[in-house]
């Protein structure tokens, strides 16, 4: 497994028109001017669901390379604990973390070299630092994307196998893809596949949050813009899907291929466990509310605390995820990513880019929608911070950052931002870290926050390091320089 050198910094254009509330069936799945920032008093409290109560473990790579290795994690520097054993985990891929901390479960990495393909689980002794057992199907059990600790010892694990069909479009023939969703149980007890059932739900699994009732599983269509379908896979491994009408999201190639010209819209996903719902935020569509375990639907149009309803939901910036710049497509359109926060609030953000080419020249950019928080009691929504692009919990705190790219005929990319802020409930002000300085990647556990501080405007590979920041106090306890930031387990 490997990873890239800067993580990928995707695109997004503001949608004029809010389409209105409405209603949705389930079916049977196919088998295989921008509204005033808000005061930071507004800042909403955080839901505590992932305080940390065991060891943190992570990948360790080594600077340069794609050798990865498993470690035990002091959270105070992200170095290897002193004494601890390592192990090397190059061509597989964290899939999860037992909630005790004991084990870890990997599968594949996207090796097409692999002959037959892999379809093994591996088990991974974390206190010990060793492989345990291999888990091996009958079948491909597919890319990593999702698991689910269930009674008695059983895992429920989502993976993607790739998988291409032939399409004529105009006399032109080309390759679409028709990614297989593979769901697997296995009980690590007695180390062996429980059940296997593989789908073909017609989109590409653009996001998975676990639920009470199994895995809520966002798919978006491949080959055009289109409607966003929602599936819940569960504890059996059965997928039960139902169509979001109101919700346009999926990717169109460019007409002559590569990525100028093409256009994207990636919605954002959350699920509010407790209360049984999952939430589907889409730049140009309305807010999707879907009941679980029933798959039921209801639309809503945002309004701004104190206007009128009609524009302003229109022009709300609204959900995704930022990554890294450095190895940014030029693919144009929305991306959103949500967070529920408890107390009926979640938060949206993420990035809108525009990019063109202009006579063979790169041209346009990418800027972060903001941070916005809608309340699902009253479907108003308050935008905190334009400049928010990327958005981690830490306990009870929200740490941001926001990275803007621009690109202009015969100069060079420019990649800015404006450092870190940690946003404390019911604070008057943020602590604002790193003022000018462009973060693309941020990782948490519990009161830390870590932040990749390479340089995104130094060609790759460039020195690298990372920061460890106590976000309950505001200070930076310290910057390991010539490190990769570890990915840390889930």
């Amino acid at each position: 497994m490997s990873r890239p050198s800067a993580r990928s910094f995707l695109v997004v254009a503001l949608s004029l028109t809010l389409l209105l509330g409405g209603a949705c069936v389930a079916r049977d799945p196919r088998p295989a001017t921008e509204p005033p920032p808000a005061s930071l008093t507004d800042t909403p409290a955080v839901q505590l669901d992932d305080q940390p109560s065991a060891p943190l473990y992570g990948l360790v790579w080594q600077p340069g390379t794609s050798a990865s290795s498993l470690s035990r994690l002091d959270p105070r520097t992200l170095l290897p604990v002193a004494g601890g054993r390592s192990l090397p985990v190059d061509r597989i891929v964290q899939w999860t973390m037992a909630p005790d901390h004991s084990m870890a479960l990997f599968g594949p990495g996207k090796s097409e070299d692999l002959d037959p393909p892999d379809s093994n689980v591996y088990v991974i002794d974390l206190e010990n630092m060793r492989q345990t057992a291999v888990i091996k199907a009958k079948a491909e059990v597919g890319f990593p994307r999702g698991a689910l600790w269930l009674d008695a010892g059983r895992v429920l694990l989502l993976g993607v196998v790739d998988h291409y069909e032939s399409v004529e479009r105009g006399g032109v023939i080309s390759a679409v893809s028709r990614p297989v969703l593979v769901a697997t149980i296995v009980d690590v007890e007695k180390r062996r596949v429980v059940a296997q059932r593989r789908y073909s739900p017609g989109g590409d699994v653009a996001a998975v949050e676990p639920s009470r009732d199994g895995l809520v599983v966002m798919f978006q269509p491949t080959d055009h813009i289109g409607t966003v379908e929602v599936g819940r896979v569960d504890t059996r491994g059965g997928l039960h899907l139902v169509r979001l009408d109101r919700v346009t999201a999926g990717f169109k190639g460019a007409p002559h291929g590569g990525d100028v010209g093409s256009r994207q819209n990636v919605p954002g996903l959350t699920v509010d466990a407790r209360g049984g719902r999952a939430y589907v935020v889409a730049a140009g569509s309305p807010v999707a509310e879907i009941t679980l375990p029933g798959l039921s639907v209801s639309y809503h149009s945002l309004t701004v605390p104190g206007r009128a309803p009609s524009v302003l939901g229109m022009l709300v910036r609204m959900l995704t995820p930022v990554a890294p710049a450095a190895t940014a497509k030029a693919q144009s359109g929305p991306q959103r990513q949500a967070l529920w926060l408890g107390g009926g609030k979640l938060a949206v953000w993420g990035a809108d880019m525009d990019f063109k080419d202009e006579d063979g020249e790169l041209t346009g950019g990418s800027r972060p929608s903001g941070l916005q928080v809608i309340d699902t009691r009253d479907w108003s929504v308050r935008m905190l911070d334009p400049g928010v692009g990327r958005v981690v919990r830490a306990e009870g705190r929200l740490v941001t950052a926001g990275v803007t790219v621009r690109d202009a005929a015969d100069v060079d990319r420019s990649i800015t931002g404006d450092g870190v802020r940690i946003r404390t409930p019911g604070a008057r002000r943020t602590v604002h870290l790193y003022a000018g300085r462009p973060f693309e990647w941020i990782q948490a556990y519990g009161r830390y926050a870590y932040v990749d501080i390479t340089d995104p405007n130094v060609p790759t590979p460039g020195p690298t390091g990372y920061a460890v920041i106590d976000t309950r106090t505001g200070a930076v306890l310290g910057e390991h320089k010539g490190r990769t930031l570890p990915d840390l387990l889930r």
